[in-house]
């Protein structure tokens, strides 16, 4: 069963604050998923701390670390 990319980006965002709660990361630690639809990418947290993670601060990078969408395209197209 292929999960939506809401429910993946939520259950990262829930994996993040879980971890960083429990002491597992520090400031520069993280969590990161492959994203549902498309391998070659990725999503992680690279807004905020690992503790106040929400799914909107959630990011999709390329396999190489270059963003899919910049944060300030994707801060225009959310509103």
């Amino acid at each position: 069963m292929t999960m939506s990319l809401n429910d993946v980006r939520y259950e990262l965002a829930l994996a993040n604050r879980i971890i960083a709660h429990e002491g597992v990361l520090d400031g520069f630690g993280h969590v990161s998923v492959r994203h549902p639809d498309r391998s070659g990418t990725l999503s992680l947290g690279a807004v905020a701390q690992s503790e106040l993670i929400e799914p909107s601060d959630l990011l999709e990078f390329t396999l190489d670390s270059e963003p899919v969408t910049s944060p300030r395209e994707r801060c225009m197209a959310n509103g």
